[in-house]
This record gives C-alpha cells, structure tokens and sequence, in this order.
C-alpha cells in the first residue's frame, strides 16, 4: 500500500478520469481469456502394447510436442496477464482508497466549516440582537435626553423670562427711591431771621408749604413705607433671584451635563451604528459563508455521491476483475490439468518409444548398410550393364564372325572360334548375375530384416 500512501503526497488533483478504458491499455485491452487448443487427434497406444507404425508413432509425438509447446505459450501469456491484472486491480484498489479517504477529509472539512459558521452565525445573532436591545435603549435613553433637554429649555426660558421681570420691577423700585431722594433733597429749609411783614406774607406761605411740607412729608412716609416696604420684600426678590439664578447655574450645568452626555449618547450611537453596520456586514460576510460552506457541502456531497459511484463501479469492475480472473484461473487449471496430463502422456509415451527408439537406431542402421549395400549394388549392376553392352557387342561380333568363319579358311577358323567361345562364356555369366542378384540380396540376413521391418 506504498503507492496509496504517495497518492497523497501528489499536487495534482485526482480525477474520475483515471479509471476510464483510455487511461488503462489493460481496460482498453480487456482480460485476455486463453484459448485451450483442440484435444489432440492422435491414439498413444497402451504400455506394453505393440506398435502398429512407428512414423505414426513419431508424427503423434511431434503432434504432442507442438501442442505442449501451444499450451505453455498460452500458460505464459496467461500468467502475464494475471500479473498485469494484480498490478491493475492494486492500482485501482489505492486509488479507490485515496477517493475514500479524500472523500472522508473533505466531508469532515466541510462539516467542520460549516459547523463553525453557523457557530460563528449564532454568535453574531446573538451579539445583533445584544446590540440591538442595546441600540434600543440608547434609543430611549436619548429620547429621554431628549426629553430632559427640551425641560431644560422650558425651564430656562422661563427662568430667563421671570429674571427679567425680577430685574425690571428691582430697576422700577430703584428709580422710585431716587426721586423720592430727590424730593427729599429739594425741600426749602425754615426762614427764622425774617422780618415780620415779610413774615407775615410769608406765614401763609409757611402755612402753605407747612402743608405742602406735610403733605410732602405724609407722601415721604407714605413713600418710606413703600420703600421700607419695598426694601422688606426685596431679600425675598432677591433669595427668589439668587435661587433663580443658582437654579438656572444648576440648569445650566444639567443641560451641559445633559448635552455631554446627549454628545455622549450621540458618539455611543454613532459607535454602536458603526459596530451596527460592522455586525451587518459580519453578518453578511457569515451569511455569504454560510451560503459558500452550503455549497460547499452541497459539491463535497455531489463529489461524495460521485465518488461512491465511482466506488461502487471500481467495486463492480474489482468484482468482474475477479470473476474474470476466477474464470482464467479455472481455465489455467484446466489448462494445466490438460498439460499435465499430456505431459504423462508424453512421458508414457517417451517410455514406451525407448524400445522403439533402439529399434529405431538398428534399423537406421541397417537402413545406411543397405543404402549403402545398395549403392554398391547399383554400382555393380552399372558395371555388368557395361558388360553386357560389350557382350553384345562381342555376340554380334561373334555372329559376323561366324558368318564370317563359313566362308573363310581353315586356318582363320580356329582363331575365331575361340574367340566366340569367350563371347559366350561372358555373355551367359552377365545374365546368370542379372537373373541371380535379386534372389541373393532377398536371401541375405539384411534383407530378412529389413523385409520383415517393412512389413
């Protein structure tokens, strides 16, 4: 499993491609299915048995060998095709493991993301809602800010708004005790050095003034008791300002407070729309996550369920694999049944031709003597041919001789006739040697043998 393990070490990423026929020339192939050749036609007798021919016997044999030689080609092709197919089927196997464990990682990767989003999306529904109760009462808290400041404004407007009043009638009352400074100051003083007729003159204008003094003095006191009136109840005018204008210094104070904290309140807002919108868009971005990781989960699903097709048809295939490779064993079985079985028959046969091999050996012995006893014969029979030519040559001679020899002499005729006698003589011993050689060589042992063997 060496090869599985460097399968995942490899950039490249693993495709449903690599277990196509074209990616495979065994696939393109297909299992090579031995062909057992035709049982042999021959009849190796029994042991012991006699032997009706023994060119039959040695065509048998050659049958035998070449077919022996026909079934180990094939166990040879056989066996390297079953190693290809190991091979294959390791090959297959490894990817098919890498597919499921690339299958396994990513679907754990993908549950895990997407586990962490809707984590990650819960949080952030949970801190939008915080923030949202939280907007909520900033919201009502600045309306309440709102509220207060616009009191405040009431308040100060009508604080402003009595001050004046306050200090108008305090502005009214000083310019009253003023005049009736002035009248005071402006009083004629008493003429006591005076004489007596303009005393006189003068008393009814004393009278007068008397009476305009007391009349004058009556609206000084009347104006006294004003003023003493008006001095009693201006402390209270005045505590009344001083509180008015304390309360309007602490109104004042409260609405800077107020607008700090309404200031505050606005930067709060405007923070917390910022962190608002910042979650918005977190809350979209984990949105767009959630939607990526479905996706996501949605193509580690297409490519799990891809990759359990591709599983089960590897499996499939593994099993056809294997049924064809169960098929090839059963055939290799009974090839190698058959091929030992023909090898027992060929060892049986090799023993029961080892007498006849021996045999064989004699009577190609016996074959090269006679071939060569022939050949000696034929050499003979050339020679005897010559010399018969030459005894016919000889009888016609020996008959024009003859012929010759009526009409010739005495002398002469001796001569001749010796010479016909040796014409003769060779001539009938050519044809005893013709007419004789075929019953000499048939009554020689050799040709015993051989006539017997050729039977």
């Amino acid at each position: 499993m060496a090869r599985g393990a460097d399968l995942f070490d490899e950039e490249d990423e693993l495709d449903t491609g690599d277990l196509e026929t074209d990616a495979c020339v065994i696939c393109m192939s297909g299992a090579y299915r031995p062909r057992l050749p035709d049982p042999p036609q021959v009849s190796i007798p029994a042991h012991a048995a006699p032997v009706p021919s023994v060119s039959q016997l040695a065509a048998d044999a050659r049958v035998l060998e070449r077919e022996n030689q026909a079934l180990r080609a094939q166990y040879e092709l056989v066996s390297v095709n079953n190693a290809g197919l190991a091979v294959h089927a390791s090959v297959l196997h490894d990817h098919n493991l890498a597919f499921l464990r690339r299958a396994h990682e990513g679907y754990r990767e993908g549950m895990i993301m997407l586990e962490n989003t809707l984590l990650s999306r819960e949080r952030a529904e949970q801190e939008c809602v915080a923030l949202q109760v939280r907007v909520a009462s900033l919201r009502d808290r600045a309306g309440r800010v709102d509220a207060a400041e616009a009191r405040l404004l009431a308040l100060e407007d009508a604080a402003a708004e009595q001050y004046h009043a306050l200090q108008d009638q305090f502005a009214a009352f000083q310019a009253l005790v003023t005049d009736l400074t002035a009248q005071l100051a402006a009083a004629p003083p008493s003429a006591s050095s005076a004489s007596l007729a303009p005393l006189f003159a003068a008393q009814g204008e004393r009278d007068d003034a008397h009476a305009e003094r007391d009349d004058l003095r009556v609206e000084r006191d009347d104006l006294r008791v004003q003023f003493a009136t008006a001095q009693a109840a201006l402390p209270p005018d005045r505590a009344r300002l001083d509180a008015v204008v304390a309360e309007r210094d602490l109104v004042k104070q409260a609405v800077g407070l107020a607008e700090q904290q309404r200031d505050d309140a606005f930067s709060e807002r405007d923070r917390h729309r910022r962190t608002l919108v910042i979650v918005e868009q977190e809350r979209d971005g984990a949105v767009d996550m959630r939607d990526q990781a479905r996706r996501a989960s949605v193509t580690l699903r297409r490519q799990r369920d891809a990759t359990v097709a591709e599983r089960d048809r590897a499996c499939l295939a593994s099993v056809i694999l294997e049924q064809q490779q169960a098929a090839t064993i059963e055939e290799l079985r009974v090839a190698r049944d058959s091929l030992s079985q023909s090898r027992t028959e060929v060892e049986s046969a090799q023993r029961l031709n080892a007498p006849l091999q021996d045999d064989l050996r004699r009577v190609n012995a016996l074959l090269v003597a006679h071939a060569e006893e022939l050949c000696w014969g034929t050499t003979r029979i050339h020679e005897l041919e010559g010399s018969v030519a030459t005894a016919s040559t000889l009888r016609v001679a020996a008959k024009s001789e003859m012929a010759r020899a009526q009409t010739c002499s005495g002398a002469t005729h001796s001569a001749n006739l010796t010479l016909v006698q040796h014409a003769l003589s060779g001539y009938i011993q050519v044809g005893h040697i013709a007419v004789w050689s075929p019953f000499i060589l048939g009554s020689s042992p050799f040709g015993q043998k051989a006539g017997s063997f050729c039977q």
